[in-house]
């Protein structure tokens, strides 16, 4: 009787989720008016939310037709080390990439840096962040980006009086009679998010609209603006109102083309800029169960700037976890040879029983009496 024995081995080796921390860059402020001809300064913030955090990277862009960079300042900046200084890379693009040596910042509201521009033509002109990136001080380049805050600068025809006094101009709360192609405005939206995670949107959208928020082609909330005093429905002025909710990101990972469409209340439908929203999509199998797990590359660039300043638990860490993996894959390989010495002796012994088995079989009729040989009763 021949048996056979088959081994199989499996090796799985992944990360599961833990807690993921949190961290926000914003432009403030987030809406602001001025005349045509006026200058206004935004800031850059950092955010680590009870974090520390070691790298900022992105781009703030704008309309050049629209809106005119007059000065970039790193005065008042939190950041140490530039790898790349606030610049205009190219006309509407600012670029930048700093960081902080260990411990990092933790503080709230950090200034990364101010920048100046002034307004060209009328309109609601949108400065945005784009491409950021933020890395945690915890040895491992983690990314903890998980949103950002867009700005609006509302730019309004020179008025009598005006020039006088431009500092009233940016702290006007509200703005009627803007074109209609102005808004809805995406405010803050996150750049990535996890499979049906809550995700945090803001808006600015004329009153008495009905906000539609869109993932894709789906529908992911639905708002009614109010119209304050009815001033649309009485005398036809639109008032810009910001608005904030919450949505879930969609069941399936991949990149959402995300979107705001407004709805007036004669049908007259308009849209936002669109963003892009990418919802991670990599599992691990861990048995029967799959788990989410986030995946995210970082510029090599902020990765450098990461390791640089930091201190020397970067690369120590690193080491020791490599360090790590090598002796548990160590320990797997001798096992493996231990199993195998064990299989191919399991199978020696059963090809010797088999022999045995063989030759007593062989034997036996040797060794037996014929029929006819044995004495008749």
């Amino acid at each position: 009787m021949r048996r056979i024995f088959v081994v199989s081995l499996t090796v799985l080796a992944g990360f599961v989720p833990g807690v993921v921390s949190a961290a926000t860059l914003s432009l403030s402020p987030s809406v602001v008016t001025i005349p045509v001809g006026e200058t206004v300064t935004m800031s850059v913030l950092l955010d680590p939310e009870d974090d520390r955090v070691n790298t900022v990277q992105g781009e703030i862009h704008f309309s050049t037709a629209a809106l005119e960079l007059l000065s970039v300042s790193t005065a008042d900046s939190t950041i140490v080390y530039w790898g790349r200084s606030p610049t205009a890379e190219s006309p509407g693009r600012v670029t930048f990439l700093g960081g902080v040596p260990n411990p990092g910042v933790s503080e709230s509201r950090a200034n990364v840096f101010d920048l100046t521009v002034r307004g060209r033509s009328e309109g609601t002109q949108a400065v945005t962040i784009e491409s950021a990136v933020i890395l945690a001080d915890d040895g491992l380049g983690s990314d903890v980006l998980t949103s950002v805050s867009n700005a609006a600068v509302i730019v309004q025809p020179v008025t009598a009086g005006t020039p006088d006094d431009p500092t009233d101009a940016t702290d006007t709360p509200a703005v009627t009679g803007l074109d209609n192609d102005s808004l809805p405005r995406i405010m803050s939206f996150p750049s990535k998010a996890n499979l049906l995670e809550e995700l945090q949107v803001a808006g600015t959208a004329y009153g008495g609209d009905r906000v539609e928020i869109k993932l894709g082609t789906e529908t992911a909330g639905v708002l009614e603006l109010p119209d304050v005093d009815g001033a649309r429905a009485r005398l036809g002025i639109l008032t810009p109102m910001n608005w904030s909710t919450k949505v879930t990101a969609p069941l399936r990972g991949g990149a959402y083309e995300v979107k705001i469409d407004s709805i007036a209340p004669d049908g007259t439908r308009r849209s936002s800029a669109v963003q892009t929203l990418n919802v991670n999509s990599a599992q691990i199998v861990v048995g029967a169960s799959t788990l989410p797990t986030l995946v995210f590359v970082p510029s090599l660039a902020a990765v450098i700037l990461a390791l640089i300043v930091g201190n020397v638990l970067v690369v120590t860490r690193l080491f020791a976890s490599l360090q790590k993996s090598r002796h548990v894959f160590q320990r797997i390989d001798r096992d493996l040879i231990a199993l195998r010495a064990r299989v191919d002796d399991h199978v020696t012994t059963t090809a010797e029983l088999d022999r045995m088995i063989d030759n007593i079989e062989s034997e036996i009729p040797h060794r037996r009496r014929p029929a006819e040989s044995l004495p008749r009763e």
